[in-house]
């Protein structure tokens, strides 16, 4: 029994003491009333509606593992978990799964991080080429400090659809203009894809090291240590010279021809194309599908809790969704091929930005219970 359908049958009872049975004479003095005593620790506690799940499973389920398929379509990436961890820099991390389009689940939560890389400095429309996953034991403690928030973590790079799938350890990323990516691996080696998965460069950690002499940390991904940008065909490891009392570049990888110098190519420029990024108009902040490289619009308004918070517009300003998003974590929401995810009542969801209704939603898990 509720506590308000108890205090409504007190109410009841009081009432009822001070009014004589039908018929009586008014004039008699009430019996009186036994006192009522509640024992409140038989009370049901107040349990909150969980949310609904709105999913599927694909199959085949591929767990904690995701191998190449070609029928996959897009992948997504979901919150499905929270980890807690105990370490100075946060005591929870999320964890992702990857979700299909239509809402078939393909892993479970096992990934620290999921984002993708388009040419979003080069051509910031362009759509998706790669799929980037990181994964690992955050407790580990010894990682090399890149795409994770403390420990060490495993990166997977894909195709956004999943038709090719490449494990390269512990590894960070830098994207290249055009469809290429570079994955940099502990001992300096530097291996280049293409779009298709393919290597088409490989430069060894035994001829990149020595040129990194001067540096305190002579190692991608650490902090003092050296970190990697291109222009064009050229990827350049930059990094503090002690010895100069500033930065300077140490070697020029020239991805043409496979050849790594101390000195600039020739005609070398570090000037950035020339490229107009997304501003912010009328109040209104820009943001690009993470799949299709589509340009939204969004504005974000927490003043009123029990009102719609988060707005999506399309490039016109023309409003296509209005939700809740209860996440607080990230300002900027996130879309990824005409959906748009959202955290609400603890479950992570996606709505469709062309209906407006919810196609996916998976409530998030903890190892606290």
């Amino acid at each position: 029994m509720s506590r308000s359908r108890i205090l409504a049958g007190l109410s009841a009872l009081t009432v009822l003491a001070g009014c004589g049975a039908p018929g009586s004479d008014s004039g008699e003095s009430p019996e009186p009333v036994s006192p009522v005593y509640t024992d409140w620790s038989k009370l049901t506690p107040y349990k909150p509606i969980a949310p609904k799940p709105l999913y599927s499973q694909f199959a085949p389920f591929q767990g904690d593992t995701l191998t190449p398929r070609s029928d996959y379509g897009v992948l997504l990436p979901y919150q499905g978990a929270t980890l807690s961890v105990n370490n100075y820099i946060a005591d929870s991390l999320p964890l992702y799964g990857l979700v299909t389009t239509d809402g078939q689940i393909v892993t479970d939560p096992v990934y620290a991080d999921v984002y993708s890389f388009s040419g979003w400095s080069f051509n910031p429309s362009a759509p998706a080429s790669f799929l980037i996953m990181n994964k690992g034991d955050p407790h580990a403690g010894t990682g090399n400090g890149r795409d994770s928030m403390a420990g060490e973590f495993t990166c997977i790079v894909s195709a956004p659809d999943g038709r090719w799938v490449r494990n390269f350890g512990v590894a960070g990323v830098e994207y290249l203009d055009g469809d290429r990516l570079a994955v940099v691996q502990p001992d300096n080696s530097i291996t280049v894809l293409s779009a298709n998965g393919k290597t088409t460069a490989y430069f060894s950690g035994d001829v990149l090291t020595p040129y990194l002499r001067g540096l305190e940390n002579p190692y991608f991904g650490f902090e003092e240590g050296p970190y990697l940008s291109a222009r064009g065909d050229i990827l350049f490891a930059e990094g503090y010279d002690s010895a100069l009392n500033g930065l300077r570049i140490f070697f020029y990888l020239n991805l043409a021809d496979g050849t790594v110098s101390a000195d600039p190519p020739e005609d070398f420029s570090m000037e950035w194309p020339d490229v107009t990024q997304d501003g912010s108009e009328d109040g209104y902040n820009p943001i690009r599908d993470a799949v299709t490289g589509q340009l939204y619009y969004f504005t974000r308004d927490n003043s009123n809790s029990a009102a719609p918070n988060m707005h999506i517009l399309d490039k016109g300003k023309q409003s296509l969704l209005s939700i809740r998003d209860d996440d607080s974590m990230f300002y900027e929401p996130s879309i990824w091929n005409g959906l748009c995810a959202a955290v609400q009542d603890n479950a992570f969801c996606y709505y469709d930005l062309g209906s407006g209704e919810c196609v996916f939603r998976f409530p998030r898990r903890s190892n606290l219970g």
